[in-house]
């Protein structure tokens, strides 16, 4: 391949930021990831021909996602794609058009985008669920779907299943609450069709895993989320063009309603008072976060601030009692 070297200022910016975007708890490293990376780029010509600010980028986002690149894992892919251009205007030809888009001198960048298995994978560890899963439904299986609230029934016929019909998604709370979806063949085709990729390698040769990954982004637009969730949910919506296709209209009565959590000014004066009291804040707000079961104290319920503030202003009347 090439020579590499040009992406060396921005790798090296990547690292210097990489950890403080991985979530809590994560056990990616950049170590790592570097060498995931610069191995894709030495393989692959269209990756190498992205702008470097993009692979850069790229590779922060899957970080903060808590996403590896790691080949064996397939869970987040980094993707080559054309800057896109403009219309093509009533009065212009298809010649002039394509003229005009080669001489604009689009850049090639680069986006990072989760697989079927890495949205599994998120969910479960930054995402608030203890399990969650998606299975195609073909015409001979037995299916029968409950609602959104409780478990299909679903018996995968033997041999040869069938068409495709559509895909169901199953996932576990904390609470213990069961959460189902459930989104037709005809539906899965038109998200299809609204990406900006509907012939992709995804699409053309792993149909099944782009179905699945399409249930479960769908499933998220009305079940409960966390924060990294939710931005991962919008940085797709932004490089793959399918955020209209997409909604789902609003929550049916019967699903919980989604759990507010602190805001950044609650968890910047969770944090200041902690400082205040000469305490390790970060670390502290770490093991907090842990207690309720998350990764990010900003994803602690909004219920449980004053809660928390009691806890700390225990914790520092104990440290001034035995300083005394």
């Amino acid at each position: 391949m090439g020579n590499l070297d040009i992406f060396a200022p921005e790798i090296i910016k990547a690292g210097r930021r990489f950890s403080r975007l991985v979530p809590a708890g994560s056990e990616i490293s950049w170590a790592q990831e570097k060498l995931f990376v610069m191995a894709m780029l030495d393989k692959n010509e269209k990756l190498a021909a992205c702008t470097p600010s993009s692979i850069c980028d790229s590779v922060l986002q899957a970080g903060s996602m808590g996403l590896s690149f790691n080949p064996a894992l397939q869970h987040v892919f980094l993707i080559p794609r054309k800057a896109s251009f403009r219309r093509k205007g009533d009065r212009e030809t298809w010649p002039q058009y394509n003229k005009a888009k080669a001489d604009a001198g689009l850049d090639t960048y680069a986006y990072a985008s989760p697989s079927y298995r890495g949205f599994v994978h998120l969910c479960i560890t930054n995402g608030g669920f203890r399990f969650i899963d998606a299975q195609l439904v073909h015409e001979k299986d037995v299916f029968e779907f409950y609602g959104p609230s409780e478990a299909p029934l679903f018996k995968m016929a033997r041999g040869k299943r069938g068409d495709c019909e559509g895909v169901f998604v199953v996932g576990k709370l904390p609470s213990g609450d069961i959460m189902s979806h459930w989104m037709d063949v005809e539906t899965i085709e038109k998200i299809r069709q609204c990406s900006d990729a509907p012939n992709s390698l995804m699409w053309k040769d792993f149909w099944s895993e782009g179905a699945k990954k399409s249930a479960i982004r769908r499933a998220l637009k009305v079940w409960p989320r966390t924060p990294v969730v939710d931005s991962t949910i919008s940085y797709l919506n932004q490089h793959e063009g399918m955020s209209e296709a997409i909604e789902a209209g609003s929550a049916p009565a019967s699903l919980p309603p989604p759990v507010e959590i602190l805001t950044e000014s609650q968890v910047l004066s969770i944090h200041a008072k902690l400082v205040d009291g000469g305490f390790d804040a970060d670390k502290w707000l770490t093991k907090i976060a842990h207690a309720y079961q998350v990764t990010d104290p900003a994803s602690i319920p909004a219920s449980e601030f004053e809660t928390v503030m009691v806890r700390v202003d225990n914790a520092i009347k104990a440290k001034a009692g035995k300083v005394v």
